[in-house]
């Protein structure tokens, strides 16, 4: 559950971190603490709350700047 809340904030809070860079952060952490199951299950439940999210609008991310 903290994992998820965790990529929920990241969604959420930090701008310039893609949300496919977060999925994948969380679904690796899932299985590495977890069972190799739990990257699915977390996959499933951050995608879902990502739609809703973007469907508010309230998902607002940046473009990184590359040097």
């Amino acid at each position: 559950m903290l994992l998820m809340e965790m990529g929920v904030c990241e969604f959420l809070y930090f701008p310039t971190i893609p949300t496919k860079v977060s999925i994948n952060e969380y679904i690796d952490l899932a299985k590495a603490y977890s069972t190799p199951q739990s990257g699915q299950f977390v996959n499933g439940i951050l995608d879902n709350i990502l739609k809703e999210l973007e469907q508010a609008g309230q998902i607002q991310k940046i473009d990184r700047t590359k040097k």
